[in-house]
């Protein structure tokens, strides 16, 4: 894991920039590549911006078959009736 994923996974569900700069800087990130832009790079790509531009929040998941299938599950459960869409090939 990198600086910057372990400062993530340190910060409360809804945080602000700046306290993100200041647990990098703590765990070692070289302030030049804070002052490069490399924070909020990353942050783009793993959060939400929430009521500001400096108000984050860990929201973004990767999609994985386990979110999915427990999507698909509840679904069910509700009584909804899930179909997927199947391509047979045939030889002619």
């Amino acid at each position: 894991m990198n600086h910057l994923e372990l400062a993530l996974e340190k910060m409360p569900q809804v945080f602000s920039s700046n306290k993100y700069s200041r647990k990098c800087k703590q765990l070692g990130y070289p302030e030049e590549l804070i002052r490069g832009g490399y924070l909020g790079k990353f942050l783009h790509e793993h959060c939400t911006q929430v009521n500001s531009r400096r108000i984050w929040q860990k929201s973004k998941q990767e999609k994985t078959s386990t979110n999915i299938e427990q999507a698909i599950t509840l679904l069910k459960a509700e009584g909804y009736k899930i179909s997927k869409q199947v391509i047979d090939w045939k030889e002619i």
